[in-house]
């Protein structure tokens, strides 16, 4: 058989060459098939391994999900739990709050202004709570009274605080302040300390607020005589 090569050259094959050159494209195509037979086979493999992580993955999903949702869940409990805990504590401090400051407000005498008014806006605060919540609870009644009855421990505590300071001018100071004036006399008119004022203006401040007016009066009535004693030393 004749044969032309690329160079243009003629080649005359014989009966062997053809069958060594048929042996060899066989072999190549033996060594093909066996390539493309691993290849399929490790195809095969690896689609397996992926459908085992597939299937896999799909189990842990039904085992995780309810898993998380439970914990979801209990989160959110957990999270109701403390604000029904907060809330609870809230109103447990109404129902305490007199037991809490009945002997400070009862007690009838004013060791300390400012813990007495603390007290006093406790008991206020737990008012406004029954009465938004429960109007007719037997705590809002203890409340009121004791309400009323810090009240009252005011009104007493500002009289006493008049009688204590507020004295009659003395001759002698009047007399200084009418021949040098109220600004350049030697001599003072000045009767109540700075702790004094602070306590009568706390407790005014307090009484105008919660409509408990009637001090004005006392405190008109109590500096009028006052005035009318010291004109009289005069």
């Amino acid at each position: 058989m004749v044969f032309r090569e690329k160079d243009g050259s003629v080649r005359v094959m014989t009966k062997g060459d053809i069958e060594a050159q048929l042996q060899k494209e066989l072999s190549s195509l033996n060594c093909l098939k066996e390539n493309l037979q691993r290849s399929s086979q490790l195809t095969r493999g690896m689609t397996g391994i992926l459908t085992s992580f597939e299937d896999r993955l799909a189990k842990l999903e039904k085992t995780t999900l309810p898993v998380y949702n439970d914990t979801l869940n209990l989160q959110k409990r957990q999270e109701n739990i403390q604000n029904t805990l907060g809330a609870l504590d809230g109103i447990i401090k109404h129902y305490n709050i007199s037991q809490k400051v009945e002997e400070t407000i009862r007690e009838g005498r004013i060791t300390s202004l400012e813990n007495y008014l603390e007290c006093l806006a406790s008991v206020r605060e737990a008012m406004i709570y029954f009465e938004e919540n429960n109007h007719n609870s037997q705590e809002l009644q203890n409340l009121t009274l004791l309400f009323q009855s810090g009240g009252e421990t005011l009104e007493r505590e500002f009289r006493l605080l008049l009688n204590r300071y507020c004295k009659p001018i003395l001759p002698v100071v009047i007399l200084d302040m009418l021949e040098n004036g109220p600004e350049e006399g030697k001599m003072s008119a000045d009767q109540l300390p700075a702790r004094a004022v602070h306590e009568l203006t706390g407790i005014a401040e307090w009484l105008v607020k919660h409509k408990r007016e009637e001090y004005m009066n006392v405190y008109a009535n109590f500096r009028s005589t006052i005035v009318q004693q010291s004109l009289q030393g005069y």
